[in-house]
């Protein structure tokens, strides 16, 4: 599941944590937007256990195909969410 929340509204940490509950922790938020958004990515299934740079190289792909600005999506996920300084590991 994905979804865009607005940081600064008083319902973000409710929501982020329903999240949270409803997919057992399996939730990445990327950094803040300009705009105070948001983007948090819930995830079901089996789980994800790469490095950074296969990430990496995947962002770059995307950004290839679509033209998405995924330059800095790996490091900004690393950056902010608890647990993932070593690996992507959801």
């Amino acid at each position: 599941m994905t979804v865009n929340l607005f940081s600064q509204h008083k319902s973000f940490d409710i929501n982020l944590n329903n999240m949270c509950k409803a997919f057992k922790g399996r939730v990445l938020i990327f950094p803040e937007s300009h705009d105070c958004n948001a983007v948090a990515i819930a995830f079901k299934g089996p789980m994800i256990n790469t490095d950074w740079k296969n990430v990496e190289q995947r962002a770059k792909i995307i950004h290839d195909q679509t033209g998405l600005p995924t330059k800095y999506w790996a490091k900004g996920l690393q950056a902010v969410n608890a647990r993932q300084e070593e690996r992507l590991q959801i």
